[in-house]
């Protein structure tokens, strides 16, 4: 799978396609559905450089800055937290717990910029028109998506819901694009778990 999964998102698309009796439910957490093909769809952070990314040759030409961007990112939790909890960060920035998470998710980011390559699919995916399979999705479908995060905009969900009769979505209080923290994350896994086990 790539750095944040879109790959692994992808496959279970295709999956669904082509073998609907293997697959009976599908969650998503936060995700990208919609094609970056204007600023809104991409992290608040990160809109900046829409620009430099509309055509493939300059994306390639602006790999090492990104590079260079997330690694300084990705191993400053002061410049980290705040940019994945987005509007919730003053709720969690004291929780240790949330603390703890992020150590353990910078670690684990830092580990996936050594292999770039899953972080340059990811960019080129999002760029490209038509990789969301959402007529071919039938299966029950459940996002769970805090509205206050800024990394995956609410609007993806939102959008997907709206294209798929099979999905739901369910917001949540959470800590932004850490649905793992904040006020509602007990309400999170209870969402999940019951919709996996339902018959």
């Amino acid at each position: 799978p790539t750095r944040h999964g879109v790959r692994r998102q992808r496959q279970m698309c295709i999956r669904d396609r082509q073998y609907p009796q293997r697959v009976d439910r599908m969650v998503l957490q936060c995700p990208v559905t919609h094609q970056w093909s204007d600023p809104s769809w991409m992290p608040a952070p990160d809109r900046w450089s829409f620009p430099l990314i509309r055509r493939n040759w300059l994306r390639k030409a602006v790999r090492p800055l990104y590079r260079y961007l997330a690694n300084k990112n990705g191993g400053n939790r002061d410049r980290w937290l705040p940019r994945l909890a987005g509007g919730r960060f003053d709720e969690i920035k004291e929780d240790p717990a949330t603390l703890e998470l992020a150590n353990v998710l910078m670690a684990a980011s830092l580990d996936a910029l050594q292999k770039p390559a899953g972080m340059q699919n990811d960019i080129d995916v999002f760029c490209r028109a038509g990789w969301t399979v959402r007529e071919k999705l039938e299966c029950p479908l459940l996002l769970l998506h805090d509205p206050q995060d800024t990394f995956v905009p609410f609007k993806h969900s939102e959008w997907l819901v709206d294209q798929v009769e099979s999905a739901d979505l369910q917001p949540l209080h959470c800590a932004g694009h850490l649905l793992w923290s904040g006020e509602e994350t007990r309400k999170f896994g209870d969402l999940r778990r019951d919709f996996l086990h339902a018959t």
